[in-house]
């Protein structure tokens, strides 16, 4: 059905991650794609076994449990992205290619003024930033093989 999310596209995702960030690259994906990667499952021959690593332990922060993981690397779930069966509703993303920049210095003010009667004084901060991929276009490997890129999305389905 449309929509789906099946083993062997993820596995191809993984193989067109540039080699040096695989140890760095974690998937983003809707929180919609988890129904079906909680229950995906590899069968092999008569028998097989769930290919999700999840972490049903219910905790609140990092501290308190290990993200959940697809091929050992961490899953982040976003209500964010794309929604189910469209292009990135899954990435796999290194993000140290990604550059953020300030567009503007930092401002900060503070009134007194306002709620006055309440005690209370207001803070204003305003910052301008912009962020944008490193690298223009996909990597073309010296082997000729399939492009490379530190950004890899599901296409829609």
């Amino acid at each position: 059905p449309a929509g789906t999310i099946v083993w062997e596209n993820l596995v191809k995702m993984y193989s067109r991650m540039l080699p040096t960030s695989l140890g760095r690259a974690v998937w983003i994906a809707s929180i919609d794609t988890f129904p079906q990667l909680a229950t995906m499952a590899l069968s092999v021959g008569t028998g097989g076994g769930p290919v999700w690593i999840g972490n049903m332990a219910g905790g609140t922060s990092g501290a308190d449990t290990p993200p959940a993981t697809i091929l050992g690397r961490p899953v982040y779930f976003t209500e964010k992205s794309p929604a189910l069966g469209t292009t990135g509703d899954i990435s796999f993303v290194d993000l140290s290619y990604y550059l953020i920049g300030d567009r503007m210095q930092m401002e900060t003010s503070s009134s007194e003024h306002y709620r006055f009667a309440n005690d209370k004084t207001a803070y204003r901060v305003v910052e301008r930033v912009d962020g944008k991929p490193w690298l223009q276009s996909a990597i073309t490997p010296k082997n000729g093989g399939p492009t490379l890129s530190p950004v890899v999305q599901l296409a829609s389905r």
